[in-house]
């Protein structure tokens, strides 16, 4: 039932010098627009409206409210919008949920109402030079990548103490969280994602560039299975590319994780886009059983291990109930000499196409 645009009170407040309208919708005093009038000191330059979840039930009563409330062009200007494939984040948009949030900053669900469309506002606090050097890097690598599966860049706003970039939402979250909700992957359908995984290193590789952080927390999915690599934070790019060229140990510098990294960088080594083929097999073993390989182990006795170079990454051990094709995969890809692993997402690709017989 398309739901009442009534609004029976509507006044003005002023808080912490900045100037809102709230408004009484259907007995919910709770609703809150930041005015489009008053541009002053509004995040992210842009007129953000902030709904309570108790104000709407859907998507479409919260336009409802919103057509009557701004200025909105017309029923058809919004049917267009839906139909146009060069999407951009609007001026207005609803800021809706806290997906995330870390000593970096904070990941926003945004909302689109005239286009019915989410997408994520990530926020990032530039206080930390850090920080701002890894928005800066990621805008710049995203900037040059665009995949099916990698995640969607729509833009950033650099503010005085923040950089907010704009990404494509993937509705279902991420590898992690499905295999936290529903226990590890089976053979086949770890191997449907790994397909994916391989095309998007391909073509991350091709551009000279080396993600660094593969793990199921960085992989995304939608609710048709597609899979997407997010978070650049940490990847690194050569200017010049050429397959026999490798990275200095001082380029991984803006974090790693431990339990998904290669050895040459814990060691401190150099390192190519092979390190990403290392990343993507603790990461098929974290998706086989829950958990990277070493995972119990405390990041000191990890690291202590590491460095004794006592560490076993044979398939049979890590993945036992695993099918003999599996096993012989990761074998291609757990290797600690860089020089007998495979080398980049192309040949990943064409191993997994050759073991699985596709």
């Amino acid at each position: 039932m398309k739901a009442s645009k009534s609004v029976s009170s509507f006044h003005n407040v002023l808080d912490d010098d900045l100037f809102y309208e709230s408004f009484d919708y259907a007995g919910d005093s709770s609703v809150l627009l930041r005015s489009p009038s008053c541009p002053h000191h509004l995040p992210w330059d842009r007129n953000i409206i902030i709904l309570s979840p108790s104000a709407t039930n859907s998507n479409s009563q919260t336009a409802d409210i919103l057509e009557q409330l701004l200025p909105l062009d017309s029923a058809d200007s919004i049917k267009d919008c839906n139909r146009d494939e060069k999407w951009s984040v609007p001026e207005t948009f609803m800021k809706l949920d806290v997906l995330g949030r870390g000593s970096f900053g904070t990941v926003y669900r945004c909302y689109d109402w005239r286009a019915d469309r989410n997408f994520v506002a990530k926020e990032i606090t530039t206080k930390s030079v850090t920080n701002k050097l890894v928005a800066q890097s990621e805008i710049e690598l995203l900037q040059r990548l665009s995949h099916p599966n990698i995640i969607g860049y729509f833009g950033s706003v650099y503010n005085d103490d923040s950089i907010v970039m704009y990404l494509e939402f993937m509705n279902a979250g991420s590898l992690l969280k499905r295999i936290e909700r529903h226990g590890p992957l089976a053979d086949n359908i770890a191997i449907a994602y790994v397909r994916q995984i391989v095309e998007a290193l391909s073509f991350i590789h091709a551009q000279g560039i080396v993600h660094i952080d593969i793990k199921c927390d960085n992989l995304l999915l939608d609710e048709r299975e597609t899979l997407k690599i997010t978070d650049f934070g940490s990847a690194v790019m050569k200017s010049v590319y050429d397959e026999n060229q490798f990275f200095y140990p001082f380029d991984a510098q803006f974090g790693v994780s431990l339990y998904w990294s290669a050895p040459e960088i814990l060691y401190h080594e150099e390192f190519d886009q092979s390190a990403d083929i290392w990343s993507l097999g603790c990461t098929v073993v974290e998706m086989l059983t829950g958990e990277p390989p070493y995972w119990k182990l405390f990041e000191t006795e990890f690291l202590a291990a590491v460095e004794a170079r006592i560490l076993s990454y044979i398939p049979n051990k890590l993945v036992p109930k695993s099918s003999d094709e599996m096993k012989l995969f990761l074998s291609f890809l757990l290797q600690s000499d860089r020089r007998k692993r495979v080398k980049n997402g192309a040949d990943a690709r064409t191993k997994l196409k050759q073991i699985f017989r596709e």
